[in-house]
């Protein structure tokens, strides 16, 4: 219970982050200037002009290679496909193995990542920075903003998956990462894995940086906190095992009746339309509360079980999915 708990308000403070990244797009004036000549002057980033002189000069690589490079490793869904493995893992082996709980973990690492999320959101409301694109604000929202209340609130309730202008301390991207990071390298338990993935992540850092979509200290003190975080919530972890029955059985796929299949089938084909955007982008929000409210009739009416441990899966791979 206390895990569901933990995802209902991870989903609750990524609704909120939302919002307030409209807010402080919408409400920073001197973004919206027509006169380009006149728009907010970037704040000097010494670590992007590093990296810009190692890999432009030292290195002689283009910005194209760069990306091309990032985009072929994938170190976000790496991260994602090593999380899901680190859930199997956890279920298979289970406590008497591993030495903890798959709900334990996963209370540990969701509070991780709903703590830094909301440490980010009062960090970029008391203090806004310039966007290092200063014609940040017309490619990402309407302009002129919407005067009346409704239109307003409806734009800052659409999901900015593609991030926003000014929502700068501390990196959202740099939270997710920093979290998946920490979830999977604990699982694994190996130092050479834990310095290998670390210097992906890294790398993806520096090529964010590189890019211009972040300052450096937003991806630096993402990746600190992150990793903070994760170590003062370690006492969840302990003493867990002994409360949880490790006697389990399995059914084989076989004795799945069609019915099972369908149910099972269904939250996870709606995840999937998601996250591909076959459902619109725009609906992400709505579909991430329907799922929530799902659970909750599940919890309600069911108690906790098995189809609703899947739901909730679905539901965090979906908010995954929709703001990584």
């Amino acid at each position: 219970l206390q895990t569901v708990l933990a995802v209902l308000l991870m989903i609750a403070v990524l609704l909120t982050e939302n919002f307030f990244v409209w807010v402080v797009s919408a409400t920073y004036k001197p973004s919206q200037n027509l006169n380009f000549d006149k728009l907010p002057t970037p704040l000097q980033d010494n670590g992007q002009i590093t990296m810009h002189y190692l890999l432009d000069h030292v290195l002689q690589l283009t910005k194209r290679n760069v990306v091309t490079l990032r985009n072929m490793i994938s170190v976000e869904w790496l991260l994602v496909s090593g999380l899901g493995l680190s859930l199997v893992a956890m279920e298979l082996q289970g406590p008497a193995v591993m030495k903890r709980t798959l709900w334990s973990m996963a209370l540990r690492g969701v509070l991780t990542l709903a703590a830094a999320r909301f440490i980010r959101t009062i960090s970029f409301l008391i203090t806004v920075l310039p966007s290092q694109n200063p014609q940040c604000y017309f490619g990402h929202f309407k302009y002129p903003p919407p005067t009346e209340w409704i239109p307003w609130l409806v734009e800052g309730f659409t999901p900015q998956v593609n991030g926003g202008c000014n929502d700068l301390i501390i990196s959202g991207h740099a939270t997710v990462t920093s979290t998946l990071a920490c979830v999977v390298t604990s699982v694994v338990g190996k130092p050479l894995f834990t310095a290998a993935l670390w210097m992906f992540v890294a790398m993806d850092y520096m090529v964010e940086v590189y890019e211009g979509f972040h300052y450096s200290v937003d991806m630096w003190l993402g990746a600190v906190m992150v990793n903070f975080i994760w170590r003062v919530l370690a006492p969840l972890e302990e003493n867990q095992t002994s409360a949880v029955v490790t006697t389990r059985k399995f059914y084989p796929l076989q004795e799945a009746t069609l019915s099972d299949v369908i149910r099972y089938l269904l939250p996870a084909s709606g995840t999937y339309l998601q996250v591909v955007e076959i459902i619109p982008r725009g609906l992400g929000n709505y579909t991430i509360l329907f799922y929530v409210a799902v659970v909750v009739f599940q919890l309600a009416k069911f108690g906790f079980q098995q189809y609703t441990q899947h739901i909730l899966f679905c539901l965090l791979y979906m908010a995954l999915g929709v703001y990584l």
